[in-house]
């Protein structure tokens, strides 16, 4: 989407969210197994085998499970619960991500933990259980995000290669240690009965070395963080509705997250809300996801999903001022974002601040400023403000106390801006001088043009787009 007008903004205060809580995505890069090495644990989106997060207690080690109901022993505690599957489109190969792991920031960088993973989804019914190594729980990000990738980890099996029963649990050799001790085996017995096959034994030893070492399972890519570092404000301003923990009786506000089409634009939305032209929704989420539970309203929100977006490809956001886009009355839009998997896709950087266009109207039409909601929603200015215009707010002066050849504009988060110059007031003669890098936040924004003219006038325009 791109547009242009001229310019007056009242510059938006940031407001820098304190995070009381970390929220936290576990997920595995490398498939668990069952005990026979090559079996992937079972799980599905709903329901699959048991995993658990176990916080360690003040004695510093990994605690077995209590024999016949397989709760944590000594002075360990669950600190989350979630299976295999969670998080994913795919069924029954190994894998989970489990986002909205809340714990207190204190505990960041400070408490040690493990993830316990068994072969069923209850203690009752497994057989087999295995333990990751002892990790540090990771601190919040400045969004309150933080990811942890339970495997591999130095010393952690990706098998449930610990025996469950009614007599506790046993250590059992890795499958690929076995392997390796049955080639080795085999290797010397080969040696023997054939005195010329040294080859033959050293080639086995080889594999087993290399079956030991190697891993062929799938790895899965990182998810993507999404938030809204500042909260988003319903066309009222007041902040969208939404709180944690997520459930039937709340009133959390819709957000959807948009793949650009091949066109390559993002298409603006149906008259009915659904996306327009050949976008589709990749996920959804909503206000409150992530945020400390204490918190009634935020307009804000934390999370995780799994499978990111293809690298290189382009997202945005649309959210709704309801919990589902037949009953909102209006919506918010963000600019685009290009998908890394390193980088936090954050909607307030991204200039989506209020949910300030009307469901149901056509964007060409015109709004009581006699601008189109679609000239505002370029200016990311507000159409139900009446004093929210994109302007100049100064520009160069004859008396020098201005360079004449400057141009300054309360800039907007999620914009960018290109200064034009014309020797006339030609219709074909304006060329652009500079261009500024999008805006992550609202901002006093100076453009001047480097190598001005050596003619007794110009011209300059200003233009904002959104990419």
């Amino acid at each position: 989407m791109r547009s242009w007008l001229t310019i007056l903004i009242v510059l938006g205060v940031a407001i820098v969210p304190a995070f009381a809580t970390v929220d936290l995505t576990l997920y595995n890069s490398f498939a668990l197994v069952d005990n026979n090495g090559t079996t992937p644990l079972e799980g599905i989106a709903s329901l699959g085998d048991l995993v658990q997060l176990i916080l360690v207690g003040p004695n510093g080690v990994i605690d077995p499970p209590t024999t016949g109901t397989g709760a944590p022993s000594v002075d360990d505690t669950v600190l989350f619960t979630t299976h295999v599957g969670a998080g994913l489109p795919t069924t029954n190969t190994g894998f989970l991500v489990q986002s909205g792991i809340l714990y207190a920031d204190s505990f960041g960088g400070n408490s040690n933990a493990y993830v316990r993973f068994w072969n069923s989804n209850t203690t009752a019914n497994a057989t087999f259980f295995g333990n990751s190594a002892l990790f540090t729980l990771p601190s919040g990000d400045a969004f309150g995000l933080a990811e942890f990738d339970f495997v591999p980890l130095s010393g952690s099996p990706r098998t449930a290669n610990q025996e469950f029963s009614g007599g506790g649990p046993a250590a059992v050799p890795e499958p690929s240690q076995l392997f390796l001790f049955g080639l080795i085996i085999m290797g010397g017995w080969l040696y023997r009965k054939r005195g010329k096959s040294k080859a033959t034994a050293a080639i086995a030893v080889a594999l087993g070395l290399l079956a030991a070492s190697h891993d062929a399972s799938a790895q899965i890519p990182s998810p993507v963080d999404v938030t809204a570092s500042s909260p988003i404000l319903n066309f009222d301003g007041a902040p969208l509705a939404g709180k944690n923990p997520v459930s039937g009786d709340t009133n959390n506000c819709l957000v959807q997250i948009i793949r650009v089409g091949a066109n390559g634009v993002a298409d603006l939305p149906n008259l009915d809300g659904t996306p327009g032209g050949d976008d589709t929704i990749a996920f959804t989420t909503v206000i409150g996801q992530g945020i400390n539970p204490s918190v009634e309203v935020s307009g804000q929100f934390s999370t995780s999903f799994y499978p990111p977006p293809l690298e290189g490809s382009e997202v945005y956001a649309r959210v709704f001022n309801a919990p589902t886009v037949a009953a909102a009355t209006h919506w918010g839009q963000s600019a685009t974002f290009t998908v890394q998997n390193v980088d936090v896709f954050d909607l307030s950087a991204l200039g989506l601040q209020r949910t300030a266009m009307p469901k149901g109207v056509d964007l060409n039409a015109v709004d009581a400023k006699g601008l189109t909601y679609y000239q505002e929603l370029i200016a990311n200015t507000n159409p139900n403000d009446p004093g929210d215009f994109f302007a100049v707010k100064q520009v160069g002066s004859d008396n020098g106390s201005v360079p004449v050849n400057q141009v300054s504009v309360n800039g907007r988060a999620g914009r960018q801006y290109i200064l034009e110059r014309a020797l006339d007031l030609g219709a074909a003669n304006w060329s652009g001088i500079v261009t500024s890098a999008v805006l992550n936040a609202d901002a006093n924004l100076t453009l001047s043009d480097p190598s001005p003219p050596n003619t007794p006038k110009a011209f300059y325009r200003l233009k904002v787009t959104m990419p």
